[in-house]
């Protein structure tokens, strides 16, 4: 599988990654990705951008580095309610935006109930289009029911190559990841593999992700990562579901 997708980027705004804007596309560009998105932390996460830095990505070309290039956020689920860190004024304004659980912005109880609650909620936020990491041991999910929620909102599910990396702090995360591509499996809902990359050479990796996907005999149609125009199709239908105007590059 050749991979033309990562919409799951950090450059130094995030306060934990450590190239800029332009090193992470040029280092996408030289990989063969096509389809790219810086997807900051969004404000509650300690360090990264205010606000406003996600209210003018007009003035980037779409185009530049060679690529399809997208701008977006990594918004945090922050209780129960499924309540993001950014405003439906400015999550309006993003091309990307992917929903996860961390530990420094979750203020919710962590059992089974509660992260599950929130997630669903988070899942039936109409500017939802990607749940990230979904494979923390941290924040124990029933996968069954956010998988089935998925299916019915169109959201996709991102198989995180950091996740199994060698120095990840997520806990669980392989067993859990294929409880919940069986999930996906069952309910036909696609699959991004996205590099979560705080660090130019590992933009665009998916080896960790791949090999995943691999050990469950995954179905290939499921997964998005060669297919840009079905990607594009899922996250533009999320876009014009609350009224936005589609992505054209």
């Amino acid at each position: 599988m050749k991979n033309l997708i990562d919409v799951h980027n950090h450059t130094v705004a995030s306060g934990h990654a450590y190239n800029s804007y332009g090193e992470m596309c040029e280092a996408a560009a030289a990989k063969g990705i096509q389809y790219y998105a810086i997807t900051e932390h969004a404000p509650t996460m300690p360090g990264t951008c205010k606000p406003m830095y996600f209210t003018n990505f007009q003035i980037i070309n779409r185009n530049a580095y060679g690529l399809n290039l997208m701008n977006g956020t990594e918004a945090n689920i922050m209780n129960e309610e499924g309540e993001l860190d950014l405003p439906p004024r400015i999550l309006a304004l993003q091309d990307i935006v992917i929903v996860s659980m961390h530990s420094p912005t979750y203020n919710g109880a962590k059992d089974l109930s509660s992260c599950t609650s929130a997630v669903v909620n988070a899942l039936r936020n109409p500017y939802t289009q990607i749940l990230g990491h979904p494979d923390d041991g941290q924040f124990p999910l029933d996968y069954d029911q956010v998988i089935a929620v998925a299916a019915e909102e169109g959201i996709i599910i991102e198989v995180n190559d950091a996740s199994f990396s060698p120095w990840s702090y997520r806990q669980n995360c392989r067993e859990n990841a294929h409880i919940y591509l069986e999930r996906c499996a069952h309910y036909k809902v696609p699959v991004l593999l996205n590099s979560d990359a705080h660090f130019y050479t590992k933009t665009g990796s998916i080896d960790y992700a791949l090999e995943i996907v691999q050990a469950t005999n995954f179905p290939e149609e499921l997964i998005l990562n060669d297919k840009p125009e079905v990607f594009m199709n899922m996250i533009n239908r999320r876009i014009q579901a609350w009224g936005g105007k589609p992505i054209v590059f």
